[in-house]
């Protein structure tokens, strides 16, 4: 990405001969529309858009999330906007010299059906992938969180968004955390 000094990308010898994928924060699919629609598919493919994902995690449980979020946006004809991003941690494990996050999340924004403006989270933990790098595939955990916690794990404020989430707003209520695992596609909720 000719846009950031190349000392501050990562670079391909990262996912040479392991297990790692480059994660695409933002699949091509999902801003290839409009009239800068090639710009963005180009975009998409800088190392600047991937971070490490163990390629079962990257090829299956964030491949269904994103798939379920496109489908369901197909179907509806609607638009959405989705935040994608690593949740950073001090304790995260270094490989490479890079650090490998060990969970990732999303937020997703959206009209209702009754046209009033919706949201919703979810964190994928990789962590027990992440072994030596070396591993035995084991059961990926995906979580719908509520917005109020992505933001409070990544330090990012997505605006009025957790006011428009029904954990986050369940969780003003009650006074706790909620959050739903997510065993397949009929259980995410948006």
């Amino acid at each position: 990405d000719g846009r950031l000094p190349a000392d501050a990308q990562i670079g391909e010898s990262l996912y040479a001969s392991n297990l790692l994928d480059r994660g695409h924060l933002v699949r091509r699919q999902d801003p290839n529309w409009g009239k800068d629609a090639q710009t963005a598919n180009t975009d998409t493919f800088h190392f600047t858009n991937c971070s490490p994902q163990m390629s079962a995690f990257n090829q299956k449980t964030w491949l269904e999330l994103e798939d379920y979020i496109l489908d369901n946006t197909r179907r509806w004809k609607s638009r959405v906007t989705v935040f994608s991003g690593p949740i950073l941690r001090d304790d995260d494990r270094s490989y490479r010299n890079v650090k490998i996050p060990s969970a990732f999340w999303k937020v997703v924004a959206f009209l209702g059906d009754d046209g009033k403006p919706s949201a919703s989270a979810y964190m994928i933990d990789q962590s027990r992938e992440l072994g030596e790098l070396s591993i035995v595939f084991g059961q990926l955990k995906t979580w719908q969180r509520s917005v109020a916690q992505i933001e409070q794990l990544t330090g990012i404020h997505f605006g009025k968004l957790a006011d428009y989430d029904g954990f986050s707003n369940e969780e003003r209520l009650t006074g706790t955390r909620i959050e739903a695992q997510i065993r397949g596609p009929q259980d995410i909720r948006l």
